[in-house]
């Protein structure tokens, strides 16, 4: 997910800053529309999974500490790089709203960092509130019915049935899709409380599945033909209320087919890439260093190539194929087996691709990052 934004960023990009055709345009407005449909909730679900487990088997201290060095000391940094080219102007081209000053477009691509500090530690002290209430209830009742407890979580499910009643939930809040009728990106330093609601119901389902990982997400994979199904037949129901203008239902229909889409890409990742390769652990790890530093390689490339007159087409392969190899080979040399690998993933790594299936394990079995 996080890789797919560079390939996102260079859709936004090359249309906002050079003359594209009207194929150009429609390819770049139709592969964000895709990517934009699933990116952003399966994200956020599967970093439910990983905090919870976190949380589980380190406790409460190691989860703030790995917040804290993955998502909110990496984010301030970061935004105070941005504040430096933004603070007197702001996005004067990717606004996300009607406002285009820093305090609304200051964060532009780190805005899903914010929203996902601010839901972790919103988890955190859920998680605090229900342990101290379980406790009381124990020391009240020191013989609790664990068979109620098995039925309940016995009954939780994520077939396509549960998925279409959690997408006509969350089509219920108010607020979430934008004038394109997509899922609005609020890039401001004032939260979106819908969107919060939102990506906050995709982490807790996250949370859900690390309780009874096996059963769920063997319910996610064999809904995968249903669930696409329904993502395509919702998506184009959504396209066509928004070009009838008939915008009353358009944004619930939109949030039943993103709902759906989220559940059939993760099913499809567990369905046909749920082997264990070196090549795309590498990738993986990799993937947080890429995602926060892409921008600049690709923007000044994009800039660089705006006036040869090269395709558009041809511009955003360049300018991708730019922003992944400074990056990896700044991964692979500086980072990966540095102080800054472990500050990030809280271990070093070997630069040699061989061995990270014997590393993957290990993540998996200290419940590492997202």
């Amino acid at each position: 997910m996080m890789l797919l934004g560079v390939l996102v960023h260079a859709a936004i990009v090359i249309p906002a800053v050079m003359a594209t055709s009207t194929f150009e345009s429609a390819f770049f407005a139709i592969f964000y529309a895709l990517v934009h449909l699933f990116r952003m909730p399966v994200f956020f679900m599967i970093s439910g999974i990983f905090a919870a487990r976190i949380l589980k088997t380190e406790g409460a201290r190691a989860f703030l500490i790995s917040r804290f060095k993955r998502i909110v000391s990496v984010f301030f940094t970061a935004a105070a790089i941005v504040a430096i080219f933004l603070w007197n102007t702001g996005c004067t081209w990717c606004s996300g709203t009607a406002s285009r000053d820093y305090l609304n477009t200051g964060l532009i691509y780190l805005w899903f960092l914010y929203y996902l500090a601010i839901i972790s530690h919103v988890a955190l002290l859920v998680w605090l509130a229900v342990r101290w209430f379980k406790t009381r209830m124990l020391t009240a009742s020191p013989t609790p019915n664990s068979s109620s407890v098995t039925s309940r979580r016995n009954r939780l499910r994520l077939r396509p049935v549960q998925v279409l009643a959690i997408g006509l939930l969350l089509g219920l809040i108010p607020g979430l899709t934008d004038q394109t009728g997509q899922v609005r990106v609020e890039m401001g330093w004032i939260p979106n409380l819908a969107l919060l609601v939102f990506f906050g119901a995709f982490f807790a389902i996250g949370w859900l599945i690390d309780g009874d990982r096996d059963a769920l997400l063997a319910d996610i994979k064999s809904g995968t033909l249903i669930n696409t199904v329904m993502a395509a037949l919702l998506s184009l129901g959504s396209w066509l209320l928004m070009a009838q203008s008939a915008f009353t239902w358009q944004p619930f229909v939109q949030v039943l087919a993103v709902t759906f889409a989220s559940f059939a890409v993760t099913g499809l990742f567990l369905r046909y890439l749920h082997t264990e390769s070196a090549a795309v652990r590498y990738l993986a790890d990799s993937s947080y260093w890429v995602y926060l530093f892409h921008a600049p390689v690709m923007y000044v490339t994009v800039f660089a190539l705006s006036k040869t007159g090269l395709s558009p087409l041809v511009i955003a392969v360049l300018a991708i194929t730019a922003a992944l190899a400074v990056t990896l080979l700044t991964y692979h040399y500086l980072v990966r087996p540095t102080i800054i690998g472990r500050y990030l993933s809280g271990r070093r790594r070997p630069r040699r691709i061989r061995g990270l299936v014997e590393t993957a394990q290990h993540s998996r079995a200290s419940g590492g990052g997202n």
